[in-house]
């Protein structure tokens, strides 16, 4: 059932818009923690101490999603009054709030990530024609667009750490498709290495904090999702399942230190936020924070130094919003 959920709500927003399909993701997240059960032995959501705060408002972004966090700055993206997505950046409290001009009206840019303090990369179809993958320097509003496959999409771009070269995910989606490296996107042309099979159905990959590890999701034959790892040292290219069940796993990140994995599930039927052992989840599994019930976590970034979260929730009464956690277990 789930898959067959999965295949028209990806099929429907191939061909829509960013709004659509943005809107179209949510709904998604939310019929698979509707319809999930978790049979393993997770302790039931209790209050754990973690301090949130909310840093945007909804009267100044409309819907705020993929946070990414570098120094004391956070770039996100949003949806403009025409209903297009676009970027701004703020500081980490939520001040100093400030809108990039993005590109076409009619266009879309998503997913924005920091390369330096002063250039992002992300996905755009500022070419109209598919999703590709763009780089812009802030304070010029110079830009540069990497790939141009046509009826290819790539999406969700990562910056490798400390090297050149990125991660993205090729497919109808950012979580539907197989997991791509370009180990430098300066290079012309562009040469891609493809890290993770057709069959796997996977995306949101990220870096681990010395580059040479990626985190990644993808799906189970039995409609579940799971957090994945793959090493990319010289000679391994070892793809390895870190958590199981009858349960829905996106978007993991690494912690800055490499000894989390973090990810947002529904496991318990609860939306939350989790962390997971990089060796696996017999090696460690535990939940950072879950949201009201009924309200749907969906993308974050954790702080520079480790100690807080910026994550994307509609719950507790505000809308969507943008919220930073701390005080974390």
């Amino acid at each position: 059932m789930i898959q067959r959920l999965v295949g028209r709500v990806v099929g429907w927003v191939a061909t829509r818009s960013r709004a659509a399909l943005l809107l179209a993701s949510v709904a998604l997240l939310a019929i698979f923690a509707a319809t999930s059960c978790d049979t393993r032995q997770v302790t039931e959501p209790v209050p754990t101490g973690v301090v949130w705060t909310r840093v945007t408002d909804s009267s100044a972004v409309q819907i705020p999603f993929y946070p990414d966090w570098r120094g004391d700055s956070i770039v996100f993206e949003y949806f403009n009054s025409a209903g297009h997505s676009r970027f701004a950046i703020m500081h980490e409290s939520g001040t100093g709030l400030r809108y990039l001009a993005g590109g076409p009206p009619q266009t879309n840019d998503r997913d924005p990530r920091w390369v330096t303090d002063d250039i992002l990369v992300f996905t755009a179809n500022r070419s109209i024609a598919s999703w590709d993958i763009w780089y812009e320097t802030i304070s010029t509003g110079v830009v540069r667009r990497i790939t141009a496959t046509g009826s290819l999409e790539e999406w969700d771009p990562t910056p490798r750490p400390g090297q050149p070269g990125l991660v993205y995910t090729e497919g109808v989606g950012p979580a539907q498709g197989r997991v791509g490296l370009i180990p430098d996107s300066a290079a012309v042309p562009i040469t891609k290495i493809f890290l993770s099979p057709d069959s796997l159905n996977s995306g949101e990959a990220s870096w681990d904090p010395a580059g040479d590890r990626i985190c990644f999701s993808a799906d189970s034959t039995d409609g579940s999702r799971h957090i994945w790892v793959a090493s990319l040292s010289p000679g391994d290219t070892t793809l390895t399942q870190l958590t199981v069940g009858p349960i829905h796993d996106f978007h993991p990140r690494f912690s800055p230190d490499g000894t989390r994995i973090y990810f947002t599930s529904d496991r318990t039927g609860r939306s939350g936020l989790w962390w997971v052992s990089p060796a696996g989840e017999a090696n460690g599994l535990d939940v950072v924070a879950f949201e009201d019930a009924g309200a749907l976590i969906s993308t974050f970034a954790v702080s520079p130094d480790g100690t807080r979260i910026v994550l994307s929730s509609d719950g507790r009464g505000f809308g969507r919003s943008l919220w930073v956690l701390s005080n974390l277990p």
